[in-house]
């Protein structure tokens, strides 16, 4: 039972970074430079001392994945910092069902397995109806409405996130594939993030310098974050049962937020109820027999 610790664990760290920033209300593109550019200093040693992966798709994956993981954590902060953790943390999920869908169309073999599952097929095909009307319902209330338009940047590349990434481990040991891909992610994604200012390069690093408090502090998360997955990943009997306790960010949010006297205003009924719809699709999903 020790990976949903480390998976409870990354859960709270993920989710307090963008909590944060409601408090901090720091444009996303500041801190963005932060979250990434500290894995990538704290990890450079390991390129002298641990060989990196030799299979070419491991890098495509993670370089797929660097391109757009800036863009991804950039608008959870400014959704975050707009609405709170607890809006994005509800939406963020709409990616599973989206994910499921493709990889039966990557991997045919589990689209057969599928079939040959009655019962959890049916119950996957519950969840998605019960997530589609949850997700109209939260159409209705303002605050989701907006919020919604605002996170399509976070679900298109959360989509791509979360294949390229599979593509990524799967293509390379452990634990190189992890240091690397988080090393790759943090030090591609942030020179990648300083080349597109073009000739204001040196005014976006002299800027780093004015939040070095709280970007150092996002930073060193994102790392303890990324460990704690990884360490629930090696762990689990089950990779869906990690995914599925990080699904519950939202109400560890909302838990928060109701310790400190604070009100909710968005329609939070119909966020847990698509959570929850997800969740349920993700162990069930896992328990098809592959």
């Amino acid at each position: 039972m020790f990976f949903a610790v480390w998976a409870l664990f990354h859960t709270w760290l993920w989710s307090s970074v963008n909590q944060m920033n409601r408090h901090w209300q720091l444009p996303g593109k500041r801190l963005i430079r932060w979250r990434l550019f500290m894995p990538a200093i704290v990890l450079l040693p390991i390129t002298f001392f641990i060989p990196p992966p030799s299979d070419p798709l491991f890098w495509v994956g993670t370089l797929i994945s660097a391109s757009i993981v800036g863009m991804h954590d950039m608008t959870m902060y400014n959704v975050s910092a707009k609405y709170g953790a607890q809006v994005a943390f509800r939406l963020r999920p709409i990616i599973m069902p989206a994910v499921f869908v493709i990889w039966l169309v990557i991997r045919p073999e589990q689209f057969d397995a599928l079939l040959h599952s009655p019962v959890e097929a049916i119950g996957i095909m519950g969840c998605l109806a019960a997530a589609t009307y949850f997700l109209m319902r939260m159409n209705k209330c303002v605050i989701t409405k907006a919020a919604i338009l605002e996170m399509v940047p976070v679900i298109m590349a959360g989509i791509i996130f979360e294949i390229t990434n599979k593509m990524a481990m799967d293509h390379a040991a452990f634990p190189n594939n992890t240091l690397y891909y988080v090393f790759t992610l943090g030090a591609a994604a942030f020179l990648g993030n300083i080349a597109m200012t073009g000739k204001k390069a040196r005014a976006a690093i002299h800027d780093m310098s004015g939040i070095a408090g709280q970007g150092a502090l996002i930073g060193f998360i994102a790392i303890f974050s990324q460990a704690c997955k990884n360490l629930a990943m090696m762990t689990t009997p089950n990779p869906a049962y990690v995914t599925a306790i990080t699904l519950t960010a939202p109400f560890w949010i909302s838990l928060y937020l109701k310790l400190r006297g604070e009100k909710e205003e968005a329609d939070w009924v119909s966020g847990t109820g698509l959570v929850i719809s997800i969740i349920a699709m993700t162990l069930l999903a896992a328990a098809i027999p592959h």
